[in-house]
């Protein structure tokens, strides 16, 4: 009898031992259970500890060091992350890993209340591979609750002088193996110079600048000219617009910022060459230059004082040439034409204007224009390429001699108006004449003291003569 009795006391303990079993079982089920509860609510955003991963040294080897970020998830319960995916997918030059799961795509990936994962960044580049770009970009997408997030990737790519949002003072570029590249502008500091030599080649990155608060001097030759361009080199963006900014001589208080280009190529920006406001005396000299293919203008003048021969200006989806609040402008023998329809607007090319400044005081300032153009071809689309906008009571001045001119305007008998130049090819560039029955050529008597001193056009092809009569010339930048 005792015995069935210790029997039942002993059942009865295990029983009430496995009951306490399968409550604390429950109980850390139920514990599990809710820790992992995930949440759908869009608001529930990743935060990382940083917003961009940049490899900011040229490489040497095919592979990179690695570098890494962390993810946090700040909210209290789990996310699932659906894609974490690189935007370039298999083509990219870069590589990632998830917490030991290896790219280009993890799918699916729960990320505990408040945890945090590590991903880590290689980049694989050959810099002797000359079909690599000069700087390479990415993103890693992460998709949470329909949310789209991302880190920015970039690397340099060949070998290359690399700029990345610096100011420098005076400094000489003459490399002409390795080109120069421009990452988030570079600014040319008062008081310095920045000189760029013969057969120099820079590169700048999608919205780059070249500002300059001091000097930009350029010195390029017929064979071997200083070219500005974006960095994108495949034939798809060969004469795209609106790659980068363009070079702007931008003045700050007590600066002065002035320059010369001689055999330059200028392409695919948004503006050429803008000198801005308040720049004084005789600060810009561009000569045996071509700017073509910008999205907004080649040239702008704002109260500025400019100098070019023998330029062509071309393909601007704005303006060729823009002379606004006041400044003086002079032109020798220049082509400058938009007969490209698919990038011109209907506005016309050249304008000069002295409407109003407002500096940066809040006054406002009238300066007087002064815009000369000798020799030159002024053509394009539009039924005038040529306007002015004279207001104010300032003075307006301009003397227009020898030109082609496309125009309703009234100008001087030494002008011709409306005759087309007969370009070889203008939408491939080719603003040679097609034949020597051109309006533009031989058709400008000179007058005694009459001299410009250009002898030789864009192409260093020798001009008539000295500019006396009964020499004869040719229009714009271009000989024959």
């Amino acid at each position: 009898m005792p015995e069935i009795i210790l029997g039942i006391v002993q059942a009865g303990k295990l029983f009430r031992w496995g009951m306490l079993m399968l409550v604390a079982i429950i109980i850390i089920a139920f514990s599990s259970c809710k820790k992992e509860q995930i949440t759908t609510d869009k608001t529930a955003m990743l935060a990382f500890s940083t917003d961009s991963v940049k490899f900011d040294t040229v490489f040497t080897t095919i592979n990179s060091p690695t570098i890494n970020f962390i993810v946090h998830n700040l909210n209290k319960k789990a996310v699932n992350i659906s894609s974490i995916r690189l935007g370039g997918g298999a083509a990219s030059y870069f590589k990632i890993n998830v917490d030991g799961h290896p790219g280009p795509q993890i799918t699916n990936y729960t990320l505990a209340g408040g945890d945090s994962l590590f991903v880590f960044v290689q980049v694989a580049i050959n810099p002797s591979n000359k079909s690599t770009p000069f700087i390479v970009t990415d993103s890693i997408l992460f998709t949470t609750n329909g949310n789209l997030q991302m880190v920015k990737l970039m690397a340099f790519g060949q070998n290359a002088h690399f700029y990345a949002s610096q100011a420098i003072g005076n400094t000489i570029w003459s490399d002409t193996v390795e080109p120069y590249v421009i990452y988030n502008s570079i600014l040319v500091i008062p008081g310095c110079t920045l000189t760029i030599n013969k057969g120099v080649k820079v590169y700048s990155h999608s919205g780059s600048a070249i500002i300059v608060q001091g000097s930009l001097n350029v010195y390029g030759s017929r064979y071997h000219p200083v070219t500005f361009q974006a960095d994108r080199l495949d034939q798809f963006y060969a004469t795209a617009p609106g790659q980068w900014y363009g070079i702007w001589f931008a003045t700050s208080p007590g600066s002065i910022g002035n320059g010369s280009f001689n055999n330059a190529i200028i392409k695919n920006g948004v503006i050429g060459i803008e000198a801005d406001s308040s720049i004084t005396g005789d600060t810009l000299r561009i000569n045996k230059t071509v700017i073509q293919n910008m999205t907004t203008a080649g040239i702008i003048g704002k109260s500025a004082n400019i100098t070019g021969k023998d330029l062509l200006v071309n393909n601007c989806g704005q303006y060729l040439f823009l002379g606004e609040f006041g400044g003086n402008y002079n032109f020798a023998y220049s082509t400058f034409d938009n007969s490209d329809a698919a990038i011109t607007s209907a506005s016309a090319s050249v304008i000069l204007a002295n409407n109003d400044y407002t500096n940066a005081a809040g006054a406002t300032i009238k300066y007087p224009l002064t815009g000369n153009f000798t020799d030159c071809i002024i053509w394009g689309a539009a039924t005038d390429e040529v306007e002015f906008d004279n207001v104010g009571d300032t003075n307006f001045t301009t003397n227009f001699k020898y030109n082609i001119l496309k125009t309703s305007l009234s100008f001087n008998s030494t002008n011709k108006l409306n005759s087309d130049p007969q370009f070889n090819n203008p939408y491939n560039g080719n603003y040679h004449f097609a034949s020597m029955s051109s309006p533009a050529i031989n058709f400008s008597p000179y007058t005694i003291g009459d001299t410009l001193g250009v002898l030789y056009s864009l192409d260093s092809a020798a001009r008539a003569g000295t500019r006396q009569p009964p020499t004869n010339d040719v229009a714009g930048c271009y000989v024959k």
